[in-house]
């Protein structure tokens, strides 16, 4: 059993294909255990391809078109299950000891 809490990585998305590939790889290189991060992505009506991506990341994917940035977050977040909510944009790549 471990004594870490699991994580929810909420990624709000709107047409971010050039860079939610590296967002969401950074987030699975950090060192955390796996098993306790969610990644979870909030979709604004893409039409480049965003969805395919996270999904190809295994991500929880969203899709709630025509909310606000922080409406992207709070659904995110009402979503996710794991005890700590974590938030991060998807022209981000967090740093390997980020939630450490």
């Amino acid at each position: 059993m471990s004594d870490q809490p699991c994580v929810s990585v909420v990624i709000p998305v709107k047409n971010e294909s050039r860079c939610l590939p590296a967002c969401l790889k950074s987030l699975l290189e950090i060192g955390f255990p796996k098993h306790l991060l969610e990644m979870i992505v909030v979709d604004n009506g893409s039409t480049d391809g965003s969805v395919g991506i996270a999904q190809s990341f295994k991500a929880h994917v969203h899709l709630c078109p025509d909310l606000s940035i922080s409406g992207l977050r709070n659904y995110g977040a009402e979503v996710a299950k794991g005890s700590v909510l974590a938030f991060v944009d998807a022209d981000v790549a967090v740093k390997p000891a980020w939630l450490q």
